[in-house]
């Protein structure tokens, strides 16, 4: 049974996605601590924190303390405390 509440709760969230794109909007961050900090975003809605692995693609280390719109892809689920769930960056909007 308690596998089964981690599968039903990433269903829920990005069962509504096509081919895992779906939109976050939130505040653009640096995460981690010293030597594995990374950008990221929190969503406004769940407060969920997502890793952004092409941040420097997009030069998102400027829109830090930003709130933005942004379209990604999902590449890996989290794992579990200090492991966020891992997107790419397709499409920002500010």
């Amino acid at each position: 049974m308690k596998k089964i509440i981690p599968i039903l709760a990433s269903i829920s969230f990005f069962g509504c996605s096509s081919n895992g794109i779906f939109n976050i909007k939130g505040k653009i961050s640096m995460y981690g601590s010293v030597p594995h900090t990374y950008i990221g975003i929190k969503d406004s809605k769940s407060q969920k924190i997502f890793k952004i692995s092409n941040a420097s693609k997009f030069n998102l280390k400027k829109l830090q303390n930003h709130i933005v719109d942004i379209q990604v892809k999902l590449e890996k689920e989290a794992i579990g405390a200090g492991f966020p769930t891992v997107v790419s960056v397709i499409k920002v909007k500010r």
